[in-house]
């Protein structure tokens, strides 16, 4: 009966060996999920679906301020055009993302990139009724203006629907002179 629980004693500890190592693989400190930025992976590159956005485009759309403050840190260029001409801060812009709006500039986005159908930051930023991201681009470059093109007309059009007075008068001195709305 003796040489039987050395045989069980045995077997336990060989039994516990897998186990005992998987308590120390578990406890090894895990990738972080910014491991590929510093593993070297490219930050401006193109995801293959239909909008080629990169990284910081996705962050932008989900309103991720940290993870766009990390990848701009990481050398994510923030003018990198998608296929449409997108850029993160004309998405920034038009979700009314003001602080997102306001660190692209600082990265040294430029506010008067337009997408290939004519759209720019502040285009987008009047259409959607967003007064935190016009005021944060018209302090980046106050000589800023609506143009004559259609994605401008139709931006001012959806403020004067709206109401909003605000805004038209940001980016109509003009109305703002004379007390229009």
């Amino acid at each position: 009966m003796k040489g039987f629980r050395w045989v069980l004693l045995a077997l336990a500890a060989v039994a516990a060996v897998p186990l005992l190592l998987l308590a120390v693989l578990w406890s090894l400190p895990r990738p972080h999920p910014e491991s590929p930025l510093a593993a070297g992976v490219d930050p401006d590159l193109k995801d293959d679906g239909p909008n080629g956005w990169t990284p910081l485009m996705h962050a932008v759309h989900k309103g991720q301020e940290a993870a766009v403050a990390r990848l701009l840190a990481a050398g994510a260029h923030p003018d990198a055009v998608s296929r449409n001409g997108t850029t993160a801060l004309l998405l920034a812009a038009g979700q009314g993302e003001t602080a997102i709006v306001r660190r692209l500039l600082a990265a040294g986005a430029h506010p008067r990139l337009a997408s290939r159908f004519g759209a720019t930051a502040l285009t987008n930023a009047v259409a959607n009724g967003s007064a935190g991201a016009v005021h944060a681009l018209l302090a980046a470059d106050p000589g800023l203006r609506l143009g004559s093109g259609i994605p401008d007309r139709l931006a001012r059009l959806l403020a004067r629907l709206r109401g909003d007075a605000e805004i038209l008068a940001l980016v109509d001195p003009a109305r703002r002179a004379e007390g229009r709305s």
